[in-house]
């Protein structure tokens, strides 16, 4: 049987042996990690499926470029979130993707730092 993809049940378009080995090793591993946060959830006795925890953590936004990034948008459900699998709050530098969108009150609130 061959390894389908979840979101739309078709295979997972990879010819390379190595790749799909890799693949099914990752999806592996996020099944373990899945599974222990519900189990961190469920012994905290939290209401909410794991789905709902990572959709709000993506919502952290940081801006920035090179070495200078700055963290915006820490809720109070995200700091608890991450404060709840011994997470610290983000560093210094952080990364992400090139072109992100930045809010114009957010430039002319921290316009000065990342100059």
């Amino acid at each position: 049987m061959p390894l389908k993809n979840e979101l739309d049940g078709n295979g997972w378009r990879t010819p390379d042996p190595e790749t799909a080995g890799g693949r099914l090793v990752i999806g592996f591993v996020s099944l373990i990690l899945w599974r222990a946060m519900a189990a961190e959830l469920r012994e905290r006795k939290k209401p909410e499926p794991v789905r709902s925890v990572m959709q709000s953590l993506d919502n952290i936004l940081s801006i920035g470029s090179k070495d200078r990034w700055r963290v915006l948008g820490m809720t109070k459900k995200n700091r608890t979130t991450m404060g709840m699998f011994d997470i610290g709050p983000p560093g210094k530098f952080v990364e992400t993707e090139d072109r992100i969108y930045v809010p114009e009150d957010v430039l002319k609130e921290v316009g000065s730092d990342l100059q």
